[in-house]
This record gives C-alpha cells, structure tokens and sequence, in this order.
C-alpha cells in the first residue's frame, strides 16, 4: 500500500531531513529540554509531538542542519532582502508582522551575529547560525498567530557563511539609512550614502536599487533626484567622492562608523581627514607675481580633494574639518 506523507512533513522534509530539530513548549520559543543542543530530533518525531501534544517546532541552526536563518526583524530589513541575499530555501513569518525569517543551505558555518540600530538595542537583522535554534511552521507564536512558508525550494544551492555574512551587513546599513532617510536632508544623504556603496563595490546598478527601494519604503517623491546623485557619484573616481564626513554631519559620528563598518569600507576608503593632517599652508610663494588664477585654482583643488563637496539643497559647498562638513 502507497503511503502518503502529509503536507507538514514534505515541507518540513524539504527544509531539512537531518535530526535537526527540537521540541518547544506550546505557543513559546523555548526548549523544553535543557540539553537541547546536543539531542536533536526528526522531522517525524517533532510533529507528531507537535500534532498530538501541541508542542511548537524547533530547528538547530548552523552545522547540524546545514542551514543559517536570516532574521529580519524590522520592516526595513525585509524590503532589502532580497536585493543581497542569495536564492534561499524557505522563508516564512505569520500574520500581523512585518518581520520574517529566510533560510539559507550554507556549505560552511560560523558565529551568529546581531545587528542592532547604532545605539540602541533595536535588532535590525540577525544571522542566526551555530548554536542558536529556530521556530518553524507549523509552530504557533506567542502572538497567538501560526507560522506558515510563504516559500520554500529544496534545490537552493549551498553558499558560503562569508556570503551570508557581507550580504546581512549591507541589509543591516541599507535598513539604518531607510530609517533615517527624513525631509530636508535626503539629498545630502543620498550624497553620502551613494559615495560610501560606491566604496564597499555596489555596482551602480545595485546602487540604484537601493536608492529606489528606500525610496519607494520612506514614500520619497523625489526619486529623479536621489538617483541623478547616484548617477553623479559614480561618475567621478572612487577618491574624489565625498561620502563619510557628509554622513557624519547628518547622522552623528556612531552611526557613520557603523555603517562603514558594516560596508567593510576600511579607514583607507573613505574621506576621513584627521584634524592634524590639515595643514593650513595651501601654497608657498617668494614673489607675488606668481600668485596666478591658475595656481590658485590648482591649490584649492588639492586642499577640497576628498573634503569639499557642493550641496544642491544649501547652494553651497560644504569642507570636512576633520570632525563635521561644515559650510
């Protein structure tokens, strides 16, 4: 006789077929045993459990299941998903949440990481890997809500943590940008924000999507606009755009830190100047006849290398002293 496998155990069979997973206390996140690392169970066991005493489904995270759950937990980290993650093997959530979780099959595992809104405890996005584990469909929340696949597919290839890694940090920097992109500075910011993609390798076509999905998320009119400072940005030289002191005059020195951070843009790569290396000699002369137009300009233009930049919205170049960009 055929024996036909029901809807919940396929899904949970397509996820993972190792012993992966655990019990949960009913409508909760927690394990129900203490030692719940080291005694994984199968997709069989854990819903049966789930069906005939209600208890909620766990998976390990990492090696055991050969799985990483990205958790998006705020709205914006949800609208930059899929603009940097890899083809996932399932994603889910339940009703009345903005949030999610996406599921990659990784050939390598590493440590979890959390990525907080600069100072604050507000988690943005989370790479949940060993030693951390996950609720699953058809797992009920503590909101009273079920969680349910919205996708899955078995065939997603196997991609390597650092992958994982680099593309959960852009989410992370993308999400604080979104969140901090208010009227009266969008110009600036996206500036800023463009000359910093520029620096971590964004292609300007990623660079766009970017701009635009921040755009379509903060219901910003003018799109044209912030996307001409794409535009305009990537046509200079990587070393002459202005990017860093612009972030730190708008969003204050922590967050510019921590999104250039998380951009994996080095001290090296971006137009930070020391005070100290501001020498206020722009030029010597011994005779005033050679003070010409020309070298003037050319002086200038080696003083604002890296520190000067024009302001659409001020009508007026803004300098970088080393702490601010200042008018």
């Amino acid at each position: 006789m055929e024996m036909t496998l029901s809807p919940r155990l396929v899904e949970l069979y397509q996820i993972c077929r190792n012993d992966a997973y655990i019990y949960l206390h009913p409508k909760k996140k927690n394990p129900i045993k203490a030692d719940w690392r080291n005694q994984p169970v199968s997709a069989e066991d854990a819903l049966a459990a789930n069906q005939m005493l209600q208890h909620n489904i766990g998976i390990l995270n990492g090696t055991t299941s050969g799985l990483i759950d990205i958790d998006l937990d705020c709205a914006e980290a949800v609208a930059f998903a899929d603009l940097f993650l890899p083809e996932i093997v399932a994603s889910f959530g339940h009703e009345g949440n903005d949030r999610g979780h996406y599921l990659a099959a990784i050939k390598s595992s590493g440590k979890s990481r959390k990525f907080n809104l600069p100072d604050s405890s507000e988690c943005l996005v989370e790479l949940r890997s060993d030693g951390t584990q996950t609720m699953l469909p058809p797992s009920i929340h503590p909101s009273g809500h079920k969680l349910q696949f919205s996708y899955i597919n078995d065939s997603a290839p196997a991609v390597d943590y650092a992958d994982l890694l680099v593309a959960t940090q852009r989410i992370a920097a993308c999400s604080v940008i979104a969140r901090s992109w208010l009227e009266g500075s969008r110009h600036q910011l996206a500036l800023a924000f463009a000359g910093m993609m520029y620096k971590a390798d964004f292609d300007q076509d990623l660079a766009e999507n970017v701009v635009n999905t921040i755009c379509a998320f903060a219901s910003d009119e003018e799109l044209d606009d912030r996307l001409n400072a794409v535009a305009t940005t990537y046509a200079w030289d990587a070393s002459n755009v202005s990017d860093y002191g612009i972030m730190v005059d708008i969003l204050g020195v922590n967050t510019a830190r921590k999104i250039a951070e998380w951009l994996d843009i080095g001290a090296d790569n971006t137009d930070v100047i020391e005070a100290g290396d501001m020498s206020p000699a722009v030029f010597t002369v011994t005779n005033e006849d050679e003070i010409t137009e020309e070298k003037m300009a050319e002086a200038f233009a080696r003083r604002a290398k890296r520190r000067a930049v024009y302001v659409h919205e001020k009508k007026q170049w803004y300098l970088w002293d080393g702490l601010v960009s200042k008018p």
